[in-house]
């Protein structure tokens, strides 16, 4: 984490070395200790511990991830989302949203304790991909975004758990024709804030007790305003003191949580990223705080 130096709102960013037709997913910490849940868009879970990926800097690309895990190339398998699982949270669930709106809840017990380090935990129809999972508790909400600006809020214990791997779960979320899921992140009673991103780097942060409650499978409710040519990439829980901000072009920043305002849910927000002709905002992410970085630093070397 240290590597990144904190910016001012509407920096350039740092380049991260990446290969020619490679690009940025996501920002992730975590500690060697962890387990690393790797899923990709055919609804594979990948298991994968966190002390087998070796210590680099940011200008080294890395080791491809076939390297570790068994990625289906024939089937053009890719990630979309990347869970940090500690050893503590064996007794809580599993969430998974789909493009086209639908939701499965599992238990995370059944995942891990599959033998073997993948595992197919779900089904889809109607061309339909895994956009994002969780791991929360049932007395959690989860809060979902569309790309058109649309977004819903649900409570967990609503969802009944499917045990089996070949289940699809069940409408989150009715969608319009032209839009699609994007992005959701889990919420408690006392989360107060959530940052929504834009791909044109509109940033705002929302209130979440304006953000009503509802059943599953309705509309939702206007959570920001956009232009013409933007739409929203990913939301997040204001947790920490920073975030990142991750492009297309592999530009990642750094900026204070605080430099970005609490606006109505029909607001665009303010520009957060100098983007370059040809780049566009992919995801977001707290960085973790300065102290819990050194606490794990210390302790796993």
């Amino acid at each position: 984490v240290s590597e990144y130096e904190t910016q001012k709102r509407n920096g350039k960013g740092t380049a991260v070395k990446t290969k020619d037709d490679d690009q940025v997913k996501d920002v992730i910490s975590a500690s060697t200790k962890d387990n690393l849940l790797i899923f990709t868009q055919l609804g594979k879970c990948h298991i994968l511990p966190v002390y087998k990926i070796p210590i680099t800097n940011k200008s080294s690309i890395g080791k491809y991830l076939v390297n570790f895990i068994d990625l289906d190339s024939s089937a053009g398998e890719k990630v979309v989302s990347v869970l940090v699982a500690r050893h503590d949270e064996s007794d809580k669930n599993l969430v998974m949203i789909t493009k086209n709106g639908n939701i499965k809840k599992t238990t995370l017990d059944m995942i891990i304790r599959r033998r073997g380090s993948s595992t197919k935990v779900i089904e889809f129809r109607d061309n339909d991909t895994l956009v994002n999972a969780h791991i929360a508790k049932d007395n959690e909400y989860i809060f979902s975004a569309t790309a058109k600006g649309m977004g819903c809020k649900i409570k967990l214990d609503s969802i009944n758990v499917v045990k089996s791997k070949a289940g699809m779960g069940v409408r989150l979320i009715k969608l319009r024709d032209d839009d699609r899921l994007v992005s959701s992140v889990i919420l408690n009673d006392d989360d107060n804030e959530v940052c929504i991103m834009t791909a044109n780097g509109y940033a705002k942060k929302a209130d979440t007790n304006l953000i009503t409650p509802k059943g599953r499978g309705v509309k939702g409710q206007r959570i920001i305003g956009l232009t013409e040519n933007d739409y929203v990439v990913d939301v997040t829980l204001v947790s920490n003191k920073t975030l990142f901000i991750v492009t297309t072009n592999g530009m990642i920043i750094r900026i204070p949580t605080d430099s970005i305002n609490v606006y109505g849910l029909s607001a665009r927000g303010t520009k957060t990223i100098k983007l370059k002709d040809g780049d566009s905002v992919r995801s977001i992410s707290m960085a973790p705080d300065s102290n819990e970085a050194d606490d794990e630093e210390n302790t796993d070397g």
